[in-house]
């Protein structure tokens, strides 16, 4: 309800910043948990950030969000919500493999687990929303472009690969999510704790990210996926065929603390139906449209290739419940492309992002 304290992590991410935004503007006081009191000025200082909204935004700064103790010292008094956004995020622009475990599924299980405890030991915790991932619930030859016609819903699990994960990125990301889902549901069932969860199943989220600090860094996250065959790059491997706008993902996890909604689930954001065709090469046709002279003069050549995956996803109870209904693909190329072009207008005139 608003008015309540909700402890949120991840603000400084692209998905965890638009739901600071958005649990702001809907009445929530937010205790944001940061890295560090330089990462609490980059949210606190970003133009996005509604100058009415800010009296109840507070920072907690914690080094380590992996530690035991994290979330001792009275961090989550009076909290009521958590909502639960930081997660390991690969990299795609980045091929080193190394420390795969370390550097996902370790992590992404130990704040999640830590979260629980601190909650428990808090009490007057409701309920915790989660940030996982539709790669948490697909089986991982999906990720890797093969074919099923088998629909996948929110009650669907992925598998827990062992280390090294045949060396590739996406798959160790989507251990890291099952493990996290699934450590976090076992927990719950055996604790029988006093609050109850609700994840999130984002998957490709499009759209404009305030916090993206120049043309360089539109080559990681999510928005990457998109612009890449943009600009002129082709995949070397087919991208699952599934996305969803910033502004749908954010809204979720606020409609997701409403006390109305059935707790212990969870909901798949895909802006598509199941039987819909989605193909990411769609993109090039929508830029030649909205953005011809950008086309022309070359800022976005517009003549790479992103191969589709298979991605029939079941996002039918996210509408009915959380009552939202998916902004399309159209909206998020011209709302992606349109920040990119900003952002590249700005820095050739030598300003900050």
């Amino acid at each position: 309800m608003a008015g309540e304290t909700v402890f949120l992590t991840g603000s400084t991410g692209f998905v965890g910043f638009r739901t600071l935004r958005y649990l702001l503007e809907h009445g929530y006081r937010v205790r944001a948990a940061v890295r560090s009191d330089a990462k609490a000025e980059l949210v606190r200082s970003n133009s996005a950030l509604k100058e009415a909204t800010k009296v109840n935004l507070s920072f907690v700064v914690i080094p380590d969000f992996t530690a035991p103790t994290a979330y001792d010292g009275g961090i989550l008094d009076d909290v009521t919500y958590i909502v639960h956004v930081a997660s390991p995020i690969p990299d795609l622009s980045n091929p080193d493999t190394t420390n795969l475990e370390a550097r996902f599924v370790q992590p992404a299980v130990a704040v999640t687990t830590n979260l629980l405890e601190a909650a428990r030991s808090a009490k007057q915790v409701k309920r915790i929303v989660i940030t996982s991932s539709v790669a948490g619930i697909v089986p991982s030859f999906i990720l890797l472009g093969q074919t099923t016609d088998q629909i996948f819903g929110p009650h669907d699990r992925g598998e827990e690969l062992p280390a090294p994960y045949h060396d590739h990125v996406m798959l160790a990301y989507a251990t890291s999510k099952v493990a996290a889902l699934v450590r976090a549901e076992a927990w719950v069932k055996k604790e029988n704790p006093p609050f109850d969860l609700v994840h999130i199943f984002p998957t490709y989220v499009l759209g404009r990210d305030p916090l993206v600090p120049s043309v360089a860094a539109f080559a990681q996250g999510s928005n990457a996926a998109l612009l890449n065959g943009i600009l002129g790059q082709h995949a070397p491997a087919p991208v699952n065929g599934a996305v969803v706008h910033i502004d749908d993902v954010g809204l979720a996890h606020v409609r997701a603390l409403d006390p109305k909604v059935p707790g212990n689930r969870g909901f798949i954001l895909n802006a598509e139906a199941a039987d819909e065709k989605f193909q990411w090469d769609h993109g090039k046709e929508l830029v030649a449209q909205f953005f011809p002279e950008a086309v022309k003069n070359g800022d976005v050549p517009n003549d790479g290739t992103t191969p589709t995956g298979p991605a029939r996803l079941d996002s039918s109870e996210t509408r009915s419940v959380l009552g939202i209904e998916f902004e399309g693909f159209e909206e998020m190329v011209k709302e992606t492309v349109g920040w990119y072009l900003e952002v590249l207008e700005r820095e050739r005139k030598g300003g900050k992002s």
